[in-house]
């Protein structure tokens, strides 16, 4: 028996990207690893007229700078800066900001602050908006002072309404806004595709994201479903803390969460949590690999049905125990039908298909089907990669 091949780590697994802004990078990342992607934008980021509001505001502060500047996104202090240049104002906007004292939250922020020239500290960063209040309180007290906040993009915002509730004079820049998306048939594809065990990982990169994609979930009448499916076996993936606390709102108590807030440490995050789930069956002498939709018995690829693969995983979960027929079914064997005959006819099709292996399906008379692990029934699956780590 030879050791099977190991597959590039995200293959035979499906992974939902919500993001709008970036999402081609992310995606890149993922099929580089053998993941099938399936993108469900959850909401579109609409530019703020250069020309409109945020150029009064801006030039607002170039005429009265303020005491304090806090930038919460990096993509929008990146914009802010860009805009301004191009109604002419790019110098005098930086040279007002320096003024004063400047707040940038999390390290994407950092960086658009020290690319465009402001002195900013070069490492960390405050990721969550709660540190950003105390970093700003830590300054003197807010009472009576200016402060300019540069907005996510969201309707509304708590970090505004603190900071004027302790006395600060808020001046809000709206680079973008968050709205749903146009169309939100792909994030009921993306919902329905968690609901019936198709995705196996579902990636978000900010709240209103996560916000939006349970809002689809609730008017389908599918939230507890899909809260169910993160819970027992689809992960859900955060870009970072803000987006696991939006997360953990909803209900899904255990996000996947990188222990830095970059995109690339998120897709190695992914690919630590599903190698955890990649798995090495002995049945009837032959080596079964089991990664996600992709099946391989002593290093061949096996041609598995949805329903075939669906069977072998439920009867690999139960370690050689034995699986009742209407346990089976109830777990959506049968193709909807509700006879015992529909599982036995659903197990000979898998034997055939996984070939020499398939005599490793084992039938107990009259109590159901088991996996004879081992090729001798007392053995258990194995895992060939460390145990799933998750930081939060």
């Amino acid at each position: 028996m030879a050791l099977a091949p190991l597959l590039p780590p995200l293959q035979g697994f499906t992974v939902g990207i919500t993001a709008a802004r970036r999402w081609e990078d992310q995606a890149q990342h993922l099929a580089s690893r053998g993941a099938e992607i399936l993108h469900a934008p959850a909401l579109r980021s609409d530019p703020a007229d250069p020309e409109g509001e945020l150029r009064h505001v801006t030039e607002a502060l170039v005429t009265r700078p303020p005491d304090l500047t806090i930038l919460t996104t990096g993509a929008g202090a990146s914009a802010w800066f860009s805009a301004a240049d191009s109604f002419g104002a790019g110098s005098e906007l930086l040279e007002a900001l320096r003024r004063g004292a400047v707040i940038p939250r999390g390290p994407k922020t950092v960086a658009a602050c020290i690319q465009a020239g402001l002195d900013v500290p070069r490492r960390g960063g405050h990721e969550r908006v709660r540190e950003v209040l105390e970093a700003a309180r830590a300054g003197g007290g807010l009472e009576g002072r200016r402060v300019a906040v540069q907005l996510d993009g969201a309707a509304t915002s708590w970090l505004v309404d603190e900071l004027r509730r302790e006395g600060a004079q808020v001046v809000s820049v709206r680079v973008y806004h968050w709205q749903p998306s146009h169309d939100d048939e792909p994030v009921r594809k993306l919902i329905d595709g968690v609901c019936r065990l198709r995705v196996h990982a579902v990636t978000f990169t900010s709240t209103p994201a996560v916000r939006n994609v349970f809002s689809v979930a609730r008017q389908a009448g599918r939230d507890a479903e899909l809260r169910e499916r993160f819970a027992s076996g689809t992960a859900a993936v955060s870009i970072g803390p803000v987006t696991s606390e939006a997360l953990r709102r909803e209900g899904v108590a255990d996000p996947v969460e990188p222990a830095r807030a970059r995109l690339g440490a998120m897709v190695a995050a992914l690919v630590h949590h599903l190698e955890g789930r990649r798995r090495i069956l002995v049945l009837a002498g032959c080596e079964v690999l089991i990664q996600g939709a992709a099946v391989l018995v002593d290093g061949a690829p096996r041609a598995l049905s949805e329903q075939d693969r669906h069977l072998l995983a439920v009867l690999a979960e139960a370690n050689g125990r034995v699986v009742p027929k209407q346990a089976l079914l109830d777990r959506g064997l049968g193709a909807g039908a509700v006879s015992e005959h529909a599982v036995e006819v659903a197990v000979a099709r898998l034997r055939r298909r996984l070939g020499p292996a398939g005599a490793g399906v084992q039938t107990v008379f009259r109590r159901g089907y088991r996996l004879a692990l081992d090729g001798a029934g007392s053995g258990s699956a194995t895992s060939i990669t460390p145990p799933v780590r998750r930081t939060s």
